[in-house]
């Protein structure tokens, strides 16, 4: 869930809930390297210099927004977060954008030599079942590496809201993204 455990995403919301909790101090002694380097065109973009912040920036405000809309668990659990900790959702997007760009790099592949109609995020959707537990896989990965086991608990309590909301987020995500692949 880019957020209450990409809530995300992240990307929606699907990742795990407290960046500065569940993500070890160096992402990159601990997690797999496919979460933190990127691995193809997609997670080179994003990962972009003149890119990343607005990446980011966008990414973060689609998932407070996609949230809010949603209400429930996971609307409740971003507000419980931004108040404890403002720009909490921001950080976890930071840190955890590469390892879902790196994930959802075969689909921007399928989608760029099919030629699908609509843009990317349309693409998504089409297949948010798949998508979406592709996401929470990568979600599943960082909060394996969580700093405590309180947080690995409360991201699997937030897990099945996460699942149930991530859909509502593809279709802004993947616009996001397709207009930073360029």
């Amino acid at each position: 869930m880019l957020v209450a455990g990409l809530a995300v995403a992240a990307l929606g919301v699907a990742a795990p809930v407290t960046a500065h909790v569940l993500l070890p101090a160096s992402t990159s002694t601990v997690l797999d390297q496919d979460l933190v380097s990127p691995t193809g065109s997609l997670g080179n973009a994003v990962n972009d210099p003149s890119r990343r912040a607005a990446v980011v920036d966008e990414v973060s405000d689609a998932i407070s927004e996609t949230a809010s809309d949603q209400g429930g668990p996971g609307a409740w659990a971003l507000s419980a977060i931004e108040r404890s900790s403002p720009g909490a959702v921001h950080t976890l997007v930071d840190r955890q954008l590469i390892g879902y760009a790196n994930a959802l790099q075969p689909s921007w592949d399928a989608y760029k030599s099919s030629g699908a109609a609509g843009g990317f995020g349309d693409y998504l959707s089409s297949r948010s079942s798949e998508v979406s537990d592709t996401l929470l896989g990568v979600s599943d990965r960082y909060a394996e590496a969580a700093r405590t086991t309180g947080a690995r608990v409360a991201y699997q309590v937030g897990r099945s809201s996460a699942a149930e909301d991530i859909p509502a987020a593809l279709p802004e995500i993947g616009s996001i993204l397709e207009k930073a692949a360029g």
